[in-house]
């Protein structure tokens, strides 16, 4: 040990010598005068500084090391000037460090003398003998001590550290107490906010695309496989730590690929089985569902037309588990849905709808954000990016996201502002407002900064106290569950660590006798290995901006004599065998060191493990150096936090993440990563300032529980759990799945609610608001009492055992449809009340009863009808009669206002003045006409449906709508639609918007209906399967549309409506009937734009993409044996 004390000794003394003694220097370059140049003094000036630094690093070391300097140089064979230099300065500084020794001890007895405790940090450096020596650092020659930051104390935590221009921010984050929230109403502890409830939480987080497994994972095996993975397979253990959570399911895609491991076919996998638990059925899981072609592992980009199927499945999973979990007397509340990336998003807000549970939404990587950086490189055009990336349907399921989710977690702020602000769902001011004036019908979600949790097992360091697991460990968890356990502070790899709580003058280059062999590899570039280590450690990417800290290296003449610059970055064999771009970097890199010769100042390993990254933050430690990320723009700053938990100072990038990590731990100084200048200032100022650097590195480590995993989940479940108290005050709908799923006689879905002493069966109230009753009276023409009473014990869909639904576009499909309707009632009839069978129609309920009356179909044998486009739900019951579900209302009612929706069109499509029509006024459309001549929304009015609003566009409408919005293709009914779409989402409304095209006397009429975002006939049909507790897979669809056309192995399907994808996705069987010559669409006289409408309105099906799922019917007559094989199916099941 002690010679490893020596070498460090020895090597600041070298480096003293090496660096020349400044009044030595000066004296030889006086001119005759006895002046001494401006550029001489500058120079002298700059080994002042490193010769301070160096004097003081040797006088924090041990005397014997100064002593066996001295007795070395003193005994020299070859006695030369260097030896000579040597044998004095040792002499020298080894008296500095006695006299410091004995002035230490005189002041301690005189404070004790005084009763006065002595500090324990105190560093005096008496120079009173040595008053003309350059050589003494001094901390107080270069700032008034005033001006210095205060020291910290057991009870505060030190304020960020002065520095070189520092960014000021506010901080969200209190660092005093980071596992408190900021406002004082939210729960202080885990008792306060959990312990009342009964049963346990029920988390399900999704992540679909990518290889994903508990152990071994393969990240960086794909493109689809990297950090999301080992973070979302994280955050599912450290979840189900959670004291008040009992089990935490990953759903993610079934995978038997022979090319990939067969543990990706594991349907389920338990990554964290909790400790005592009442049951098997807690802790963290991995649940695989299939998605598309199971026996193929397929990139991201070609799951989208499955994510429906994901859904379905992950509802039918969610509804087993948590009966389950009731039946086991551990009865849980699914309590979040949890979307990773777009595709997942996308799923959660599918689940969410039909569950009536919260969702939330981490995005990891955004489409917009990713589109803008593709362009801006001008090496891919927009189609290019459209074909490779799908990105367009990505930006959608996202915006989608946007409008189901509760609350969106993002790592820093500034992914709210550059990234989120991008989207149409999501705006920052608008955002404020809205929170503060709660509107039931406008709604934007709630961006949480919650940067993720750390894994910190890997890391040779010791951790403080983690205060959040502390506080877990006083709770009991959810029916034994999982007792967080503290967190490994062990020594790793057999090192001895260093103490947590250093004092100023205390070692922390001792790391036993044996060195890490990453430092052996870095030592061989370094000329003095021991001097200060200024690290970086990134891959050679023109945006982590390497090539400016070597700059600033390079350029600072202080830094070259004071410090070492390593760079790791990443592994390589050749230079020329390595990607373009980091290829380039590196060359840049090697011919900075050539023109500034830094040969011997710098290190550039070619390779390294995983295992090295702990040693190498500890070089920079043991040499009380820097860390550095100066990235141009670090979306989070991984490093920095790591940086952090080794106790390593850091200077960062003022752009992005960093901003609001420095803002947590106090542990650096920002810079703008464009000046070298300034990244040279921060790096010198935090090199020669002991305690400076002692505070950044203490604090690190004081604070880096912020980044634990059990204070991320602290934070997310407390967070939500606030936000959704919240809402209860502004939604109507409250419920919450929870305990078990059953269907009564009456065939409804009862749930089991929390409650604060014990559980307790509720149904929901149910109340028809007035003007929903009066709707129904009026369109059914029956008694009031009858409408209040839809949920009889008779509905003719309860018994069922599968269900084949008839889509009805409208009006003028009615006569086509007739004869399948009739002959899927008839097949129907026969099946022993196996099968029933349904309508979803864009019509309202007493249209759709005429139209059908008209062409000889009666509502007997009809089990429900869909109308308005998914705004409501009929049911028949067995007397005949027809009652409209107010459950479904209630659903969809979900952040829905139509009086703001309706005021808002108006002003969209026309001026104030023109909200009158005049017969004077030129250029007024027939939608702006439509929407003047509406019902007063401040007047209550018959006949004006509360939840549905259809609108028209005739072609006048979609030229005025598109005028100013680039040309003659924006005035198309799809491109319109999509305009519209987007301005109800940048005023936080949100909507289902579903196009139906009208074929009217040779032309197209295109209307537009808005209903709630929950409500759709896709969904509406979810709804009706839970309700009858139907899986997916027992409801059949079948489609008669425009037009069929096969192309290779796949058809073109055609549609008049807009949603005619979303009621062939998913689970559910499909049969398309091929369209007799009178049954299609003569497109010859349609207008360009009305082309491209139903051109993309057109969808893509065949085996290849949906397997057998999606079947074709030449002939009409064989629907009896659709209904026939659905029955005999649903037998071999039983």
């Amino acid at each position: 040990m002690a010679d490893a004390n020596n070498r460090w000794v020895e090597s600041y003394l070298d480096a003293l010598l090496s660096e020349g003694l400044s009044s030595e220097y000066i004296k030889n370059r006086k001119t005759e005068d006895g002046d001494v140049d401006e550029e001489t003094a500058k120079f002298d000036a700059d080994r002042q500084v490193n010769s301070k630094y160096f004097v003081n690093q040797i006088l924090q070391q041990g005397e014997e090391g100064l002593r066996d300097a001295w007795s070395k140089a003193t005994s020299a064979k070859h006695y030369e000037e260097k030896d000579a230099r040597l044998e004095y300065l040792s002499w020298r500084v080894w008296f500095m460090k006695r006299n410091h020794a004995r002035v230490k001890r005189e002041d301690a007895r005189v404070l004790a003398a005084e009763k006065v405790e002595l500090p324990e940090d105190e560093q005096v450096l008496d120079t009173e003998d040595e008053e003309d020596s350059p050589l003494v650092f001094n901390p107080s020659s270069q700032q008034d001590p005033a001006s210095k930051p205060p020291r910290p104390t057991s009870d505060k935590v030190p304020q960020p550290s002065k520095g070189v221009k520092p960014v000021a921010i506010k901080s969200d984050r209190k660092t005093a107490d980071f596992t408190q929230d900021e406002d004082d109403s939210s729960p202080q502890d885990v008792s306060a906010f959990f312990d009342r409830r009964v049963d346990g939480l029920y988390i399900i987080l999704i992540s679909l695309h990518g290889l994903v497994r508990g152990e071994q994972m393969e990240l960086g095996k794909d493109p689809d496989t990297g950090g999301q993975i080992k973070y979302v397979v994280e955050l599912a253990r450290a979840l189900a730590k959670h004291p008040a959570v009992y089990r935490v399911d990953l759903l993610t895609r079934l995978i038997k690929d022979p090319k990939v491991a067969k543990s990706y076919g594991q349907e389920e996998e338990c990554i964290l089985k909790p400790e005592n638990a009442e049951n098997d059925l807690g802790g963290a899981y991995i649940v695989r569902l299939a998605c598309g072609p199971v026996d193929q592992y397929i990139r991201k980009e070609k799951l989208w037309p499955h994510v429906r199927e994901f859904a379905d499945r992950g509802i039918a999973h969610a509804k087993k588990m948590v009966t389950t979990l009731a039946e086991a007397k551990t009865p849980c509340e699914l309590y979040m849905i949890h979307g990773h990336y777009a595709d997942a998003g996308e799923v959660a807000a599918l689940m969410s709808s039909t569950l009536d549970v919260d969702m939330c939404m981490t995005g990891h990587s955004l489409g917009r954000n990713k589109l803008e950086h593709l362009l801006a490189s001008g090496t891919v055009s927009k189609a290019e990016i459209e074909s490779t990336y799908k990105i367009s349907r990505r930006v959608e399921a996202e915006e989608r996201a946007l409008e189901s989710a509760i609350m969106v977690f993002t790592s820093t702020k500034q992914e709210i502002t550059e990234q989120w602000g991008l989207y149409d769902g999501f705006d920052v001011s608008l955002e404020k407002v809205l929170r503060n004036r709660r509107r039931t019908g406008r709604h934007m979600p709630f961006m949480n900064v919650i940067p993720p949790g750390l894994d910190f097992s890997n890391l040779k360091v010791d951790l403080p106290e983690d205060p959040v697991i502390k506080e877990m460990l006083q709770h009991k968890p959810a029916y034994g569950g999982v007792t967080p356990k503290a967190a490994d502070s062990s020594p790793k790899s057999g090192d001895t660590p260093r103490k947590l709580q250093r004092n100023l003058g205390e070692s922390t280059r001792d790391f036993g006798e044996q060195e890490p062999a990453i430092w052996k590899e870095i030592s061989k570039f370094l000329r003095n290995p021991h001097k200060p280590a200024i690290l970086a450690m990134s891959r050679p990417d023109p945006k982590k901006n390497i090539t400016t800290l070597v700059k600033a290296f390079g350029e600072n003449k202080t830094l070259r004599g004071l410090a070492n610059l390593v760079l790791i970055m990443g592994n390589r064999e050749l230079i020329d065998s390595m990607a373009g771009g980091s290829a380039k970097v590196l060359t840049q890199v090697l011919k900075l060191i050539d023109n500034h010769d830094l040969y011997g100042s710098v290190a550039y390993p070619k390779r390294h493990t995983q295992k090295d990254i702990s040693d190498i933050y500890r070089l920079s430690l043991a040499t009380h150096g820097v860390f550095t990320n100066v990235a141009l723009q670090e979306p989070f700053g991984l490093t920095v936090i790591e940086a952090a938990a080794h106790g390593v100072p850091t200077v960062a990038t003022k752009n992005g993440g960093p901003v609001d990590i420095m803002t947590t731990l106090h542990h650096g100084l920002l810079v703008d990563p464009n000046s070298s200048k300034e990244i040279a200032d921060a790096l010198v100022k935090i090199l020669t300032e002991p305690k400076e650097w002692e505070e950044m590195s203490q604090n690190g480590i004081k604070n880096i529980m912020a980044y634990s995993w059990p204070s991320h989940c602290k934070q997310v479940l407390e967070s939500l759990e606030k936000e959704k108290q919240c809402h209860k005050t502004h939604t109507k709908h409250k419920g919450r799945l929870s305990g078990s799923l059953e269907v009564s006689n009456r065939g409804t879905m009862d749930r089991m609610f929390s409650t604060p002493l014990a559980n307790k069966d509720r149904g929901i109230t149910h109340r028809i608001s007035r003007n929903r009753a009066d709707f129904w009276k009026e369109e059914a023409n029956q008694p009031q009492d009858k409408r209040d009473n839809h949920t009889g014990s008779d509905l003719r869909g309860q018994e069922r055992k599968h269900s084949v639904v008839v889509p009805l576009d409208g009006v003028f499909r009615v006569g086509d449809m007739a004869p399948s309707i009739q002959a899927l009632k008839k097949a129907a009839a026969d099946s022993g009340g196996a099968v029933g069978v349904g309508i979803v129609s864009m019509m309202g309920f007493e249209h759709t009863r005429n139209e059908l009356a008209e062409a000889n179909v009666d509502l007997e044998g009809l089990d429900w009808i869909v109308c308005h486009s998914g705004a409501d739900i009929w049911h028949g019951q067995q007397d005949g009669e027809w009652d409209a579900d107010d459950q479904w209302e209630q659903l969809i009612d979900f952040r829905w206002d139509r009086v703001s929706l309706q005021r808002l069109l108006t002003k969209l499509v026309t001026a104030p003045m023109l909200l009158t029509p005049a017969p004077s006024v030129k250029g007024l459309s027939p939608l702006a006409r439509a929407l003047a001549s509406m019902p007063d929304p401040d007047k209550e009015e018959k006949g004006v449906h509360p939840q549905h609003v259809c609108i028209q566009l005739d072609r006048e409408s979609k030229s005025i709508l598109g005028q100013g919005a680039g040309g003659h293709k924006l005035a198309i009914s799809t491109a319109v639609v999509d305009r519209l779409r987007r301005r109800l989402r940048s005023n936080g409304f949100r909507a289902h918007l579903t196009l139906q095209m009208v074929p009217e006397q040779g032309d197209l009429i295109s209307n537009v209906h808005i209903t709630p975002l929950r409500a759709s006939r896709a969904l509406a049909l979810r709804f009706l399967a839970n309700k009858f507790n139907l899986d997916m897979e027992r409801v059949t669809v079948v489609v008669l549309p425009p037009s069929v056309t096969k192309k290779n192995e796949m058809f073109n399907v055609g549609a008049y409506t807009s949603d005619l994808a979303e009621l062939v996705s998913g689970l559910n069987k499909v049969f398309i009937e091929i369209p007799k010559k009178d049954q299609t669409f003569d497109m010859s006289g349609l207008d360009a734009g009305d082309v491209q409408s139903v051109e993309k309105l057109t969808i893509k099906v065949g085996p290849k993409l949906f397997g057998d799922r999606v079947q074709f019917l030449e002939e009409q007559e064989h629907l009896a044996d659709v209904v026939k094989g659905v029955k005999i199916s649903d037998e071999s099941k039983q």
